[in-house]
């Protein structure tokens, strides 16, 4: 009777907040292995299919090729049957013959890609599609992220902080004008704050707005068809969010350094999201 009830079940509290992450954790587990294990098994069937009918075509045409042919002309068709095979595995793109001869040949790092790559570092975005070759270049990844890293945490959360304090003051003037018309007159001692629905709603429009300009300025650099409206609010959410898979880029241009600053400077709305989602569920 001395020892008050919620202290004594106080420790359960942390023990049900670890059970109900490994569920969540088992659930996202069984969900994405039926989802992703058929789908890939079948990707790979059609794949090994559509290879195998080539690479038969290609041997009947080395057959005649070899035998007609000097040794010049049967090594561009060895080369086109490479390219050929590249394409059916979707590896040709950033392959060393595209980036040597092909239409829109250019290396994988240029001074804009790496512009794009130090924004995926210090935001901890990390996408994986970019990065580095060297041991230097790697040890520069640590050196650069230890310092820079906690320093834009600082950043986007003072950014962050006068985003939200903008949008609660907006939001308060409107919610008080409102009262005002419903004959309640707000208080100086009424504490107003912004509802969590409405910060979801904002940075999920934001979001999609995003999704769509990065689809048609993706298309607009060209020259191939850039993906689909799903895919584009797929890899805006990834970004914004800092998850950042890396399965899902651009198309024509998957390290665009424009791509990059709106990316930065929409982060500061995340974090209103992120800390009124926080104090919510907490």
């Amino acid at each position: 009777r001395s020892v008050p009830l919620h202290s004594a079940i106080r420790p359960l509290r942390h023990m049900l907040h670890v059970v109900i992450l490994l569920a969540g954790w088992m659930l996202g587990t069984v969900i994405f292995y039926y989802i992703e294990v058929p789908a890939e098994h079948q990707q790979v069937a059609d794949t090994y299919q559509q290879l195998n009918a080539a690479i038969d075509v290609i041997a009947g045409d080395m057959r005649v090729t070899a035998a007609n042919e000097n040794k010049t002309v049967v090594a561009e068709h060895v080369k086109r049957a490479y390219i050929k095979l590249l394409e059916i595995e979707g590896k040709w793109r950033w392959s060393a013959i595209q980036k040597t001869e092909g239409p829109e040949a250019h290396y994988m790092w240029t001074f804009g890609t790496s512009f794009f790559f130090v924004f995926t570092l210090f935001t901890t975005v990390g996408y994986g599609s970019i990065y580095p070759w060297t041991d230097a270049g790697r040890a520069i990844v640590i050196i650069y992220s230890c310092f820079f890293y906690p320093f834009s945490l600082v950043v986007i959360r003072d950014l962050g902080q006068l985003t939200l304090t903008g949008m609660t003051r907006v939001y308060g003037k409107i919610l008080i004008k409102i009262r005002a018309v419903r004959g309640y007159i707000t208080r100086e001692s009424d504490t107003i704050t912004l509802p969590w629905t409405v910060t979801v709603t904002i940075s999920m429009g934001f979001i999609a707005i995003c999704g769509v300009f990065f689809k048609y300025y993706d298309q607009a650099v060209g020259p191939e068809e850039s993906y689909d409206h799903f895919t584009a609010f797929y890899f805006s959410f990834l970004s914004f969010t800092m998850i950042g898979l890396g399965d899902i880029m651009p198309v024509n241009e998957p390290w665009a350094p424009l791509v990059g600053i709106i990316i930065v400077a929409g982060l500061p709305l995340m974090r209103v999201i992120t800390k009124m989602t926080y104090l919510r569920m907490e």
